[in-house]
């Protein structure tokens, strides 16, 4: 699974830490921003496994709204200074793809169109004059950004390796070239650039991004993050490990294969990100694989349980 890089994270941080909200089948509880010219803390109160409203001790509150898929909806961010609110609606096309994006303020209303001329490439034109495209990978993660402003383009590509880990972005801008790149030790890693930035991500065993830091020769950023996972089927951190059973294709459409299975009586179970059980297969042959219909589910993040001779293995599978 790709992890959050700090190019995109940093903008994010900077334009709308609140939709930071919801991580791989757990729910966000706190975020702690501390930097050299400030510290917060965003709180998150969740509805439900789709709605959750947060609150900031800068004075800043809003709430974040999800569909099934788990794809943004409708973010609302009040700012503590002004009290000014922005507002961003998302749709999206039948593919589950990126649709239109409407953001209102006290400046107006502006639309992205985004047009995707097949699964892995699109364009997209704002109303505010702005326009660029996107190309992704077989896997759907973004291998080339780029966005026209007036006179200025900025552009990024990423490379990643076979762990699906981001090793590269090469962004180009006003600043000119800018070349970042990410060492991996497991789950974690450290990153420096060639404007002389560098920092380090951390990440627990689901995927989710636990703390960063961002340094620059003029400032400094750390976030923590704390998450509730009890709707990860109740799984503890140490029995997590993916590698003991493999799921093919991941991210996957309606069917995948799960092998490496040892050659014993097998039970396999699906919960989606809520903990309930959507699939029970019993009784599976003894054979290596096993492949799983999945066409009756819904888009989203699903967590797989494999038992076998009292042993749990599990991994994560999203259905696209």
């Amino acid at each position: 699974m790709k992890k959050i890089y700090s190019l995109l994270l940093f903008i994010l941080l900077l334009s709308n830490t609140s939709i930071i909200a919801q991580q791989n089948g757990c729910f966000i509880k706190k975020f702690t921003i501390t930097s050299t010219y400030y510290n917060y803390t965003y709180t998150y109160t969740w509805q439900d496994a789709y709605n959750n409203t947060w609150a900031s001790t800068d004075g800043s509150y809003g709430s974040n709204e999800f569909n099934s898929s788990y794809q943004p909806v409708k973010i609302v961010n009040t700012s503590s200074g002004s009290g000014l609110t922005t507002t961003i609606d998302y749709t999206y096309n039948s593919y589950g793809k990126i649709k239109t994006t409407v953001t209102s303020n006290y400046i107006g209303t502006t639309t992205v169109t985004y047009t995707w001329t097949n699964a892995k490439n699109n364009t997209w034109t704002s109303t505010d004059g702005s326009y660029g495209s996107n190309t992704y990978d077989s896997n759907g993660y973004l291998t080339y950004y780029s966005s026209t402003s007036g006179s200025y383009t900025s552009t990024a590509t990423y490379t990643y390796n076979s762990s699906d880990q981001l090793t590269k972005v090469v962004s180009t801008g006003y600043s000119g070239t800018i070349t970042t790149t990410y060492t991996w030790t497991g789950n974690d890693n450290t990153w420096s650039n060639t404007n002389g930035d560098y920092g380090a991500y951390n990440y627990d065993v689901y995927g989710n991004l636990t703390d960063y830091t961002y340094n620059t020769s003029s400032y400094s950023f750390a976030g923590l993050y704390e998450y509730d996972c009890t709707a990860v089927v109740g799984i503890e951190e140490n029995q997590i490990n993916e590698n003991s059973i493999l799921v093919f294709p991941n991210p996957a459409k309606d069917k995948i294969v799960i092998s490496n299975l040892a050659n014993e009586e097998t039970s396999i179970e699906i919960y989606d990100f809520n903990g309930k059980v959507v699939k029970n297969i019993n009784e599976i042959p003894n054979n290596n694989e096993q492949e799983i219909n999945l066409s009756e589910l819904n888009s989203g993040i699903y967590f797989i349980k494999v038992l076998q001779n009292n042993q749990i293995k599990t991994s994560k599978l999203i259905l696209q």
